[in-house]
């Protein structure tokens, strides 16, 4: 496991004891530079993406250098919303299998499940390498094992689904739809076509 890696697995355990130079340093492993904002040090600083010139902006700990709990938890956050921590994303792909992921903080282990299909197929590792290897194996093994057994390994989909909107997010989309001169079903299957990735 390499350095960063371990300093992001001690971050998503929450310790009180994360030091505002373990954040400055993992941040700058990520493109982020510090740009000191007050005159003293106990003074809001800020770390700047040096690509993308993204803004984090935290109140820099004082007199003690540990970083307070609502802090980390945003820190989290942050790096999870930018997906410059790209195992922090929540989900990784193999062929065309998606697989979910998460952190037990009790077993101090990353894991996650196949999404998508009428199985239930976990995996697990103690890091993001691990986490990935162990993903794309249960994806082959499920694979092989569905030819075994000769079914289709993948869920299917009946191309009909139940969803619960506003009532007046209901309406603003009937009106679109009749404008438009088409159903609602066609105004909603075109929405989706546009958020959704080819």
């Amino acid at each position: 496991m390499s350095k960063r890696d371990k300093m992001i697995k001690r971050l998503l355990k929450r310790p009180r004891d994360f030091t505002y130079d373990e954040a400055k340093t993992l941040l700058s492993q990520f493109g982020y530079k510090e740009e000191k904002r007050g005159r003293t040090s106990g003074s809001r600083t800020a770390f700047v993406h040096i690509k993308t010139k993204h803004i984090i902006s935290l109140h820099k700990p004082h007199p003690q250098n540990s970083l307070r709990m609502y802090q980390i938890d945003e820190l989290i956050q942050i790096l999870r919303t930018q997906g410059v921590i790209q195992f922090m994303k929540d989900v990784m792909f193999h062929k065309d299998f998606i697989g979910s992921i998460h952190y037990s903080t009790d077993d101090e282990v990353f894991y996650g499940k196949i999404e998508g299909i009428d199985d239930s197929v976990g995996f697990e590792g103690s890091s993001v390498q691990e986490l990935k290897l162990a993903f794309h194996e249960a994806v082959e093994d499920y694979v092989k094992l569905c030819e075994t057994t000769g079914k289709q390994p993948q869920k299917a989909y009946k191309g009909s689904f139940n969803i619960r909107i506003s009532p007046e997010l209901h309406r603003k989309a009937a009106r679109e739809a009749a404008v438009r001169g088409i159903s609602l079903n066609q105004f909603i299957e075109g929405a989706i076509k546009e958020k959704v990735s080819p």
